[in-house]
């Protein structure tokens, strides 16, 4: 059976939320060995640290570390950026697509 204690919650949001050069970092970063970035053909899934400082990347905006930051502060582990997702309305939305 599975152990219910070893789950993680995750939150979706746009790709819309973030900069086109967070696209070119998070491509990057997701190549690395043992990266928590993962590459999809809509987005991106970001397995976020424990120690919340570890979050945060000098290669991301502003905006994607303010995400990162908030996201794990409200308890999530993982972030999903997506194209198919919904907009968050009291997050800024960039056209680069």
């Amino acid at each position: 059976m599975f152990d219910i204690n070893n789950q993680y919650t995750t939150v979706e949001l746009s790709t819309g939320h973030i900069k086109e050069g967070d696209v070119v970092a998070l491509d990057e970063i997701s190549k690395e060995e043992f990266s928590l970035v993962a590459k999809r053909n809509t987005g991106y899934f970001i397995k976020l640290h424990t120690q919340h400082d570890l979050n945060i990347r000098k290669e991301y905006s502003d905006e994607l570390n303010f995400i990162l930051s908030k996201a794990a502060q409200l308890g999530f582990k993982c972030v999903e950026l997506d194209s198919d997702a919904g907009e968050e309305r009291s997050l800024p939305i960039f056209e680069w697509s």
